[in-house]
């Protein structure tokens, strides 16, 4: 794939600013790691100095038939690919599907090149889908709920970690993409914890080497899906991470589930209850760690969640019933079901359906739920709505159905309708 990589080589440059040119078209050795300590750049904004961010799970276009061509690009400042692997014996990293990664070929793809040596799937749709649109971002998703259990026995292991860091630049390099994302859930412990900056620490050194190498301007972007719950937040080194950030992608949502001894709304702003998740709890805890609030981004979930035989939220439930593709969790474009009723809680800024006849209520967030979530992301007028409101600048790493738990099941709309 050397012609195509050699490609995509100039538009990095171009999209990270231009360098001086390189010689010669293929790539060339894996980036060294580094163990430079040095603070990521100052993240880059995107249009009216906002950042939304989606996440295009790779298995979408298998049952959904959501392929790259359906997202709708212009809402985005940031794609999310996801989700990579990890060998946990090596601490390689690799694309996990590579028929739909590399070789799935789409409309206007020839079987007359050289399959070897010609990059197809996913990775070339989307990038054609960059090429228009140089305000987006796309990065590599790496981990996620299903994958998380390889990280410790390699971001504790220096060997393992530097192996990790260079093969998973390397990919960054040969597809074109604009950095990495890492979704690791979660540190078990204080040595897990530490190991995670560790690596966050190398690959921003890694990224900034094959910054240089490139002889491009702007950075490759580092970000990492982040806890919205304290008692996974609270493990992290949070403020040594936030030195190798570009942004803190917050999983404000999956508050309530089908883990849960009673329904309840998923993603509020505010906790009905002292103690209780809610999004403004969770972001008021990474500022009070330090995080600069510009770098934070606040999740919304474009799903539901189910819980049946319940009186709604607050009430104990049983079961959780079908989903549209996986159980208890339905797309949005389902909601509201049929024969329910929409509900919106002001009080804490929460949405949902609740069918009294089968006493079956859904967790989502509504037109009025996310349009105050944006205002307060965004606007000083919504300071009322959050003590912090004015200073939270980006809106959703949006997850439209859940990428994170239950990864192999979750969905693939990503601002866009199918």
């Amino acid at each position: 794939m050397s012609r195509f990589i050699s490609g995509l080589q100039k538009v990095l440059k171009s999209d990270h600013g231009q360098g001086s040119s390189q010689q010669g078209g293929g790539p060339g050795p894996a980036p060294s790691t580094s163990t430079s300590s040095q603070p990521a750049h100052p993240p880059s904004l995107g249009q009216g100095g906002k950042v939304s961010v989606g996440y295009f799970p790779n298995w979408g276009i298998y049952d959904r038939g959501f392929k790259p061509q359906h997202i709708q690009v212009t809402s985005l400042t940031h794609l999310l690919y996801c989700f990579a692997d990890t060998r946990p014996e090596s601490g390689e990293v690799f694309l996990n599907d590579a028929w739909a990664d590399e070789q799935i070929h789409y409309d206007g793809d020839s079987w007359d090149e050289d399959q070897s040596r010609t990059l197809f799937g996913n990775l070339k749709a989307i990038y054609a889908l960059k090429k228009p649109n140089r305000h987006l971002k796309v990065l590599l998703s790496i981990g996620g709920w299903t994958f998380s259990s390889h990280f410790a026995p390699v971001a504790t292991d220096q060997a393992k970690r530097g192996n990790f860091v260079n093969t998973a630049v390397t990919i960054v390099r040969d597809y074109g993409l604009d950095g990495l994302d890492i979704d690791w859930e979660y540190p078990a412990n204080d040595r897990e914890a530490r190991a995670y900056a560790d690596l966050l620490r190398e690959l921003r050194g890694g990224l900034d080497t094959l910054g240089r190498e490139l002889q491009v301007e702007r950075p490759f972007q580092l970000t990492i899906a982040a806890p919205a719950g304290q008692e996974q937040a609270q493990k992290l080194h949070i403020a040594e991470m936030d030195r190798y950030l570009t942004y803190w992608n917050l999983m404000t949502y999956d508050m309530a589930g089908s883990w849960d001894k009673v329904a309840g709304h998923q993603a509020p702003l505010f906790s009905a209850n002292p103690g209780a998740p809610s999004v403004d709890s969770a972001v008021q805890f990474y500022l009070r760690a330090g995080v600069a609030p510009q770098k934070i981004v606040m999740g919304l979930p474009l799903y539901g969640r189910a819980f049946e035989h319940t009186d709604g939220p607050g009430r104990p439930f049983r079961g959780v019933g079908k989903g549209s593709w996986e159980e208890g969790t339905w797309d949005y474009k389902s909601l509201p079901l049929p024969g329910s009723n929409e509900t919106y809680e002001q009080g804490i800024v929460a949405a949902g359906c609740y069918d009294h006849h089968k006493k079956k209520f859904v967790s989502y967030d509504n037109i009025d739920s996310a349009m105050v979530k944006k205002r307060v992301s965004g606007q000083k007028r919504a300071r009322e709505l959050i003590s912090t409101a004015k200073r939270i600048v980006h809106i959703c790493c949006i997850a439209s159905p859940p990428v994170h738990r239950g990864a192999q099941s979750g969905g693939c709309n990503v601002l866009g309708a199918h």
